[in-house]
């Protein structure tokens, strides 16, 4: 242990007194702050936060605290010493405190913040059992972290640091909804009404996307999903893949956009705007951990048990899709690139829409439909459900429609 006297020589330099603080700060009790209310009264207090896990490192080395240690009491120093000041000794060793460092970068959760301010971030750095806690980090999760509020100034930039000595995942989606006894009730009521979808898909989807009820079934049965089946490796997925088609103005985009209102955990992404990078994942060196990191896309987002809403799929290339594949069949992604090497799971469902050849299809023409959607053959085997949504449209379609958007019913 490092003296008080020692340390009061060397305070004015932060990691040197991490090693110390951050045990004791195990024993105080911490302080609630949010992320956008941390300042300057806050460092060198134990605080507890709550936030995104933006992207983290991998495990890797890193030193704590270079100095002198006298051979006879252990006393530590910054410098070389002729004579301790403890015990008078004059033999010194040249002493090093490495540990194993995780780094991290968490933001504010989007859904908590008002659209007029920013979102705030905060650098975590895990430094006690590594091994265990890299496997419990996933992108997108919302986390508790509790640890010591530090400052490290990187390069003209200074910022603050939490030295996390406690992790806690937040259950969030479907399963972070806790039902009181009335709505189980209301739930029993549903579930035993003959008419449960049809109650289901107006409380849902409205009434206005008239003569789709077939695919809105299909939708409401992919937020059911199933359960996934295991025999060694994944061979039955559960997760259910639609594959939304047909002219513009059949309600492809409508229909997404409502079970981004409605499910938990969904993300929309347009890929007139967007990349396979957007979509899965980009690599990049980020600047403020100093390192190559994962920005997980659209789709790596939605994990677990969400779904990747994503319109406008023939705006991407068509050799660029077959990166879809891993991740619809296995779950998973991998990634190779500069220092990078590693599997994000992607246990999501995906809801995606896209215009034929030509924006509409040609019924006269030679080519089937499949043909006219220009999707290579290894990415359509992956959709579970090809729906044309022109196919649904009655000769009263039209009618159906103005009277719905009027607010009209049939008599």
């Amino acid at each position: 242990m490092v003296s008080d006297e020692c340390v009061n020589k060397i305070r004015e330099t932060v990691p040197v007194t991490i090693v110390e603080e951050f045990e004791q700060s195990k024993t105080i009790l911490p302080k609630d702050v949010p992320l956008n209310r941390i300042n300057i009264e806050h460092i060198n207090k134990v605080i507890r936060c709550r936030g995104v896990l933006k992207h983290y490192s991998q495990i890797h080395p890193t030193t704590l605290f270079t100095g002198y240690k006298c051979l006879l009491c252990n006393q530590i120093y910054r410098n070389q010493f002729s004579q301790c000041d403890n015990c008078g000794g004059k033999k010194m060793l040249e002493f090093i405190d490495r540990k194993n460092i995780i780094k991290a970068l968490i933001q504010e959760d989007k859904n908590e913040l008002n659209s007029k301010f920013k979102i705030y971030s905060l650098e975590i750095h895990f430094i006690e059992n590594c091994l265990d806690i890299l496997p419990l980090l996933n992108y997108a999760e919302i986390y508790e972290f509790t640890g010591l509020l530090k400052s490290e100034k990187k390069g003209k930039n200074e910022y603050f640091v939490l030295y996390c000595n406690h992790l806690k995942k937040i259950i969030t989606g479907i399963d972070s909804i806790q039902l009181t006894d009335s709505e189980k009730e209301q739930c029993r009521i549903i579930a035993n009404d003959v008419d449960r979808v049809s109650h289901l898909s107006k409380r849902i989807f409205g009434t206005r996307l008239v003569d789709l009820e077939l695919p809105i079934e299909a939708i409401l049965l992919q937020m059911v999903s199933s359960p996934k089946i295991y025999e060694g490796n994944l061979i039955n997925r559960g997760n259910i893949m639609i594959l939304l088609t047909g002219g513009p103005g059949m309600g492809k985009t409508e229909l997404m956009r409502k079970v981004i209102n409605f499910y938990p955990k969904s993300i929309f992404s347009s890929c007139t705007s967007s990349t396979t990078i957007g979509l899965i994942a980009l690599v990049d060196k980020d600047e403020q951990l100093g390192e190559w990191v994962v920005y997980p896309g659209a789709i790596p987002l939605c994990h677990p048990n969400g779904i990747a809403v994503i319109d406008e799929l023939d705006k991407i290339k068509p050799d660029e899709l077959s990166k879809l594949n891993s991740l619809m069949d296995s779950l998973q992604i991998t990634v190779h690139k500069a220092s990078v090497h590693q599997t994000i799971p992607c246990d999501v469902s995906l809801l995606v829409a896209m215009n034929p050849k030509g924006r509409t299809f040609d019924y006269e023409s030679p080519e089937s439909l499949i043909e006219q959607l220009e999707l290579p053959q290894d990415v359509i085997d992956r959709w579970d459900l090809v729906l044309n949504l022109d196919a649904f449209k009655s000769k009263e379609h039209e009618e159906k429609a103005s009277r719905s958007n009027m607010g009209l019913t049939e008599i």
